[in-house]
């Protein structure tokens, strides 16, 4: 869309050919697992935070080369947040990253390795960073994604800053 800034680092994206998954690697995919012995085979159940926490591993080397830019959030939530009428546990968290994933290649992090107020949030981002936080938010009005779902944060590790937020207008 006309009037949106360039990115100046965008994560990679899969080949025409291919279109990206959403779903989390597959070794964490499933929701039970099967476990065999030689003469019987259990399900074990998969939490609902494996997805997460593999998303969060498979994403995290783009992540850090976000560090020091702006980029889109989308979300974030942690267990018992409410949003929109809804009460996130961590299913729900899942499913609502994977939309995030499949509508705008959004990346996962965990607030805790980044410098944020609380240190428990999933934390979806645009696979896009900026050198400003009018970058990020211009990429949230092309969108057409409105100010209560899509906002500027800086991505650091530096607890000593703590202007790391810019709403849209």
């Amino acid at each position: 869309p006309s009037g949106a800034p360039a990115p100046t680092t965008t994560a990679p994206t899969a080949s025409s050919a291919a279109p990206a998954s959403t779903a989390p690697p597959a070794s964490t995919a499933p929701t039970t697992a099967p476990t065999s012995t030689a003469a019987t085979t259990t399900t074990v159940a998969l939490t609902a935070s494996q997805p997460l926490a593999a998303w969060q591993a498979a994403d995290r080397a783009t992540v850090e080369t976000f560090v020091g830019r702006w980029v889109p959030q989308l979300s974030g939530k942690r267990p018992g947040t409410v949003d929109d009428g809804i009460t996130y546990d961590e299913a729900a968290i899942v499913a609502f990253h994977q939309t995030l994933r499949a509508e705008h290649g959004a990346l996962l992090l965990y607030s805790g390795e980044y410098t944020y107020q609380t240190d428990d949030l999933w934390v979806s981002i645009a696979p896009t960073s900026f050198a400003t936080a009018n970058g990020a938010l211009q990429w949230c009005v092309s969108e057409s994604i409105g100010r209560d779902d899509c906002f500027a944060k800086l991505i650091t590790h530096d607890p000593s800053i703590s202007d790391t937020v810019q709403m849209q207008p």
